[in-house]
């Protein structure tokens, strides 16, 4: 396993900072077309039997068979065909997807081929798309933890297009971003739960006001979706050298620091040390279960994406357990 490091802006290694757009626009293309490959109509049926909408509609009539509920009984087209008919409702869509990923400085970390930022940019990026495909609005917030960039809430294929632009590149938006503007993330959370919106977090939460609830406030992730109407599922973004130290000799670590700063606290691990290695995954799992307790316990749904892992099969795994009346982990 290579050294951790940093990547700013994010995707540095395939595309260098001053490109020209024409690329950024080829990497959405890049990303389009994989997506596009990968929501078959069984991967957006999923999602659909995870999230139903707020309510039914009529879908179609169909001729009575014994058993069904006389209640449903279609009299117009009985009337009409001189057949007992009953109407088929299916779940109303229409509902609408906020995609909110932190962008800050941490999630730029990657020991392997893809920090945290991008794993969460690919995964969104199939959610978008499925979610798109059966006709619910989808929207984007990404944030540094001040300032955000936003794309309102849209439907079609436009706002795909619009979506994966910015998901190719994320470095070129949030606090690089002029159009970005502060943002109080609490709240504007707290506002779309109101309205019934079903919400997206993914970010690594090393941010300490996203790791618990406020006590005076709203909550900085979630709430009840009894309470608010919507719902909110936390992703929590992780990279495998922040679950397991690798057998790589005595290393030096210490906490980020911002540029032309010191950095503080640093400290020799040794990664030949078989106990401090144990020590090390024995925490990264507690930190993962904390943050999982903390987040079930406000009503919300926690799912763990690593980076290093399909989150194609993450999702699949998810929508089943949430259509099967289990919280996905």
């Amino acid at each position: 396993m290579r050294p951790g490091r940093w990547r700013t802006p994010a995707r540095a290694a395939r595309r260098p900072p001053d490109a020209p757009r024409s690329d950024h626009v080829a990497a959405a293309r890049r990303l389009r077309v994989r997506t596009r490959r990968q929501v078959t109509d069984l991967f957006a049926g999923h999602y659909v039997s995870a999230f139903r909408g707020p309510g039914i509609e009529y879908a179609e009539s169909r001729p009575y068979v014994p058993g069904d509920d006389v209640r449903s009984f279609d009299w117009n087209a009985t009337a009409r065909t001189g057949v007992p008919h009953v109407k088929q409702h299916r779940p109303e869509r229409g509902r609408t997807l906020l995609v909110v990923i932190d962008a800050s400085p941490t999630m730029h970390f990657a020991t392997g081929d893809r920090s945290k930022l991008e794993a969460a940019c690919d995964a969104a990026a199939l959610l978008a798309t499925a979610a798109l495909a059966v006709g619910d609005r989808v929207g984007l917030l990404l944030h540094d933890g001040a300032r955000a960039t936003v794309l309102p809430a849209r439907r079609g294929e436009l706002q795909l297009h619009r979506l994966l632009e910015v998901l190719a590149a994320p470095d070129r938006l949030a606090s690089s971003d002029p159009a970005a503007r502060p943002v109080d993330l609490a709240g504007m959370l707290e506002t779309r739960r109101r309205h019934g919106d079903l919400i997206f977090h993914f970010s690594d939460v090393r941010d300490a006001s996203l790791a618990a609830p406020s006590a005076d406030g709203p909550p900085s992730i979630g709430a009840a979706r009894t309470r608010t109407g919507g719902e909110t599922v936390l992703v929590l973004c992780s990279d495998p050298g922040e679950l397991a130290w690798p057998e790589a000799g005595p290393a030096r670590v210490a906490p980020a620091a911002g540029a032309g700063e010191p950095a503080a606290g640093s400290l020799v691990f040794d990664g030949d040390d078989a106990f401090a290695r144990r020590r090390f995954e024995r925490e990264a799992a507690r930190r993962v279960a904390a943050v999982a307790h903390r987040t079930r316990a406000r009503g919300d749904d926690f799912v763990h994406l690593r980076s290093d892992r399909d989150p194609l099969r993450l999702w699949l795994g998810f929508f089943r357990s949430r259509a099967g009346g289990s919280v996905g982990g």
